[in-house]
């Protein structure tokens, strides 16, 4: 199953989205600005890379997905790092969520005066055959002792964002959060440097 979003534009190159989140490729699609590209989602399974960095696991997702279907993909990876925690979960952030509950959460950050953290953004682009470009961006905060806001994930109820009072849930009930999506234009200044023949 894909799903097609496209720009007015004739002789247009193609650019695979590797996700089965369609929220995550509408963000996507919302960020993508670069004229004459046709963005099409793919809903491809991806075999689990055992990494610790969200930058190897994108990279090694998109290399698989780009051989496997024998086109330019992009693959994204997130990860929550929290500093106290030693970097706890990390890129393992969506099966933590399915093995502990908030209250979990919230006692293993009770143990610690001060719960640094930052969410990490990896995108990587990825030819058939080529080793993949991979773009990263972090975004800063810390982790609140007692979950607040109703949206979002586990995790969205405990993280504050840097220059924040309230958690990306509470800013989520509000309409009032902007996801980090810095990565996604560092991508796209890449892809503008790229000469047609290269990118089928």
């Amino acid at each position: 199953m894909f799903m097609v979003i496209r720009n007015n534009f004739s002789h247009m190159r193609s650019l695979y989205f590797v996700t089965t989140n369609d929220n995550k490729f509408r963000f996507f699609s919302s960020c993508f600005t670069v004229k004459g590209w046709s963005l099409v989602q793919k809903k491809v399974k991806i075999p689990e890379i055992q990494a610790y960095s969200t930058r190897i696991i994108a990279a090694r997702s998109a290399e698989f997905a780009a051989d496997q279907l024998n086109l330019p993909v992009v693959k994204e990876d997130v990860g929550l790092f929290i500093e106290s925690l030693g970097g706890f979960p990390g890129p393992f952030l969506k099966q933590i969520e399915k093995w502990l509950s908030i209250d979990d959460f919230q006692k293993l950050l009770a143990n610690n005066d001060r719960n640094p953290a930052y969410w990490e953004y990896s995108v990587a682009f990825a030819l058939p055959g080529k080793e993949a470009k991979v773009f990263t961006t972090k975004h800063q905060g810390t982790m609140a002792y007692k979950a607040k806001g109703i949206s979002g994930c586990i995790s969205d109820k405990l993280f504050v964002p840097k220059n924040e009072r309230r958690t990306i849930a509470e800013m989520l009930d509000n309409n009032a959060y902007h996801k980090e999506s810095s990565h996604y234009f560092s991508l796209q200044s890449y892809l503008l440097t790229l000469k047609k023949r290269s990118f089928r």
